[in-house]
């Protein structure tokens, strides 16, 4: 049946076609059809593919921090608001080091406050009273020293002497410490002691019993107490004669070996008096600070402390506060590339939020079409899933440098698009119309019906029908053509008749332009 029809198809157009014949006219040309030169408008439009995005679209990350995702607090294709926040890092070690840092700004603050602060009457007269304690044993030694030269072995002597009396004393405290030392409150406590461990003894009742065991504690914790106390006491004083005892042997050694002539005995008191004066002097640098008020150098160690410490304290807190991610604008999450638990660092990507209430088509044009095309022309977008709905739009960018593509220089325009009733997501194809031309009641015909032109495009041959009912080939001078019909400029009228071949024009007949 299939064949049958395609049969009386065929035979149909053959049919019209050499009915369109003029008569006589040799067929070996092909089959035709026939139109006539009309008058209308005509606009040329550029045409393209490309893809539609949302004008606002961001991939977030944390930027500058990293650590492992604590909790995800949205959900592919969530509507989200400018500042909301998308997820969170766990920031458990940053808080641990932030008290750390908030402990050593602390101190840091106290030591830049000592730094800053000026002396009171109180530390000046304490400064000054270390001074003349220094200058007072500062002339002793020196006296001692003056002496010692022109007595050699009297300070030795006395030395000696001095030791032998302090080792006195120390066996003096030592025997009244022995009789004196607690005793009265050990002999006390011993005599409770023991009167609490005869009533022990002799009572039977219950109660007693419990109070007495009880009172027995109280007083043995307080005997075993006064002892330790004691033997403390004797202990320390002990010592204390062990070294007057060492501090005598040691002077009559000094002693002995001046006389014989093996030591100087001027030679330690000389060394008095330098670190005598040593202590003096120090004592006057300490008043003269003290009355200079804050040190330079202190004050600039403790200020350059204080702002590192600062530092550290605002970069950890800087760090906290990136570790909520937020999002920078209105729109809706599309995409999350990440799970709860991860462990991210600073550049990998979380989430690719858009906003798709304004929407840009970015497509490719030839290196022809561009030179028609600049920003702020109108243009018209239709989708593949409704493609004879039009939206309007206007071009925003036009690319001054070509992306080659096989061989094929092509430029990327961009042109932002109007209000959109229908759902649209970011990705879906689209084509795009400028029109770039127009001219209204021009004299036109069929495209196809040219059948050569020059290699400017400018000039071209159709056939024509003669006076005579023949058909010849008539030069004419093109101009625009929107691709179904072209301006005739000159060299033919309105309501001439052109011939339209209905096959592929071949050899000779191919155009140029």
């Amino acid at each position: 049946m299939r064949r049958i029809l395609h049969g009386l198809v065929l035979t149909a157009m053959l049919a019209t076609a050499v009915a369109c014949q003029p008569d006589g006219a040799a067929s070996e040309d092909g089959f035709f059809s026939t139109a006539s030169v009309t008058r209308d408008r005509i606009t040329v439009s550029v045409r393209a593919l490309g893809q539609v995005e949302p004008l606002a679209s961001v991939t977030v990350t944390f930027g500058t921090v990293g650590g492992r995702i604590a909790e995800l607090l949205v959900h592919e294709g969530d509507e989200v608001a400018k500042g909301q926040a998308l997820a969170t890092l766990d920031t458990q070690e940053l808080e641990d080091r932030l008290i750390e840092a908030q402990a050593e700004l602390r101190v840091a603050e106290a030591e830049l406050e000592a730094a800053q602060r000026e002396p009171n009457e109180a530390e000046i007269a304490a400064a000054e009273a270390a001074v003349a304690e220094a200058e007072a044993e500062l002339a002793k030694a020196e006296h001692a020293w003056e002496l010692g030269k022109d007595r050699p072995l009297a300070a030795l002597e006395s030395a000696v002497a001095d030791a032998e009396a302090a080792l006195q004393e120390a066996r003096d405290r030592l025997a009244l410490e022995e009789l004196r030392a607690g005793q009265p409150e050990i002999r006390q406590l011993e005599y409770e002691e023991a009167f609490f461990q005869r009533a022990l003894r002799d009572t039977r009742s219950p109660e007693e019993t419990a109070q007495f065991e009880k009172d027995l504690s109280q007083v043995s914790s307080a005997l075993a107490r006064a002892r330790a106390s004691r033997a403390e006491a004797l202990a320390a004083q002990r010592k204390a004669v062990s070294d007057a005892a060492d501090d005598l042997e040691e002077a009559r050694d000094e002693l002995a070996g001046a006389q014989r002539g093996a030591l100087d005995p001027t030679s330690k008191l000389e060394l008095a008096y330098e670190r005598a004066r040593e202590k003096r002097d120090e004592a006057l640098q300490k008043l003269d600070a003290v009355r200079a008020g804050p040190d330079p150098d202190a004050l600039e160690r403790a200020t350059n402390g204080y702002e590192a410490a600062l530092a550290k304290v605002g970069d950890i807190e800087a760090s906290i506060e990136a570790s909520t991610l937020v999002s920078p604008i209105d729109g809706a999450v599309l995409t999350l590339f990440v799970a709860a638990g991860q462990w991210v660092g600073s550049s990998t990507n979380v989430a690719y939020v858009a906003d798709a209430s304004e929407l840009t088509l970015t497509a490719q044009v030839s290196e022809r079409d561009v030179v028609s095309l600049e920003p702020g022309q109108q243009a018209r977008v239709s989708f593949q899933s409704a493609p004879h709905t039009f939206y309007e739009g206007e071009l925003v960018t036009v690319a001054s440098q070509a992306q080659t593509q096989d061989g094929v220089a092509l430029f990327e325009v961009e042109a932002r698009l109007g209000a959109v009733d229908m759902e649209v997501l970011p990705g879906m194809t689209a084509n795009l119309w400028v029109d770039v031309g127009s001219r209204d009641d021009v004299l036109v015909i069929p495209a196809t019906a040219i059948v050569r032109t020059d290699y400017t495009g400018t000039v071209g041959w159709v056939t024509t029908r003669d006076d005579a009912g023949g058909w010849t080939q008539t030069e004419i001078k093109l101009g625009m053509s929107d691709g179904v019909l072209i301006e005739v400029t000159d060299g033919l009228r309105e309501g001439d008749e052109v011939r339209i071949p209905l096959q592929a024009p071949t050899g000779d007949q191919m155009f140029y332009g």
